[in-house]
């Protein structure tokens, strides 16, 4: 365990504990919101009001939570990304080894040496150049 995972974890840990207090401040906001209609309904406006205070007052903590939670989020979001950049980054560089270990034997010389070496044997009396009958067909 290296410090990245350490700290996505930590990450983690902080966006699950973030959830469960915007759930349990919206909670509280909706039972202010009836409180304050019970209060109302009985006539008590000075207590209704007190109770319509305290859902904006959990309302504004609830934003600034869900504020953070976003940054939260966002730094994971960056983080996996990231992550996934560098698997992407190591497959290519292997098979950039690949292909160059794959063509290290193969040079422009060579190449047209074989290419060298088909026309003679297509210019042989007796060779693919002389029938089409006898030489499967290249195309």
């Amino acid at each position: 365990m290296n410090d990245v995972d350490i700290g996505v974890y930590q990450l983690m840990q902080s966006e699950q504990l973030l959830s469960q207090k915007v759930e349990s401040l919206s909670q509280e906001a909706e039972k202010c919101k009836e409180d304050a209609r019970s209060a109302c309904r009985a006539g008590k406006k000075q207590l209704a009001l007190r109770c319509l205070k305290a859902k904006r007052r959990t309302e504004r903590r609830i934003e600034e939570l869900h504020s953070k939670l976003d940054a939260v989020q966002g730094i994971l979001d960056r983080i996996y990304a990231s992550q996934t950049d560098q698997m992407v980054f190591n497959a290519y560089q292997a098979g950039v080894g690949a292909l160059k270990l794959s063509m290290k034997d193969v040079t422009v010389e060579r190449a047209e040496n074989l290419v060298d070496q088909i026309q003679e044997v297509l210019e042989q009396p007796g060779g693919c150049g002389d029938s089409q009958e006898t030489c499967p067909d290249i195309n």
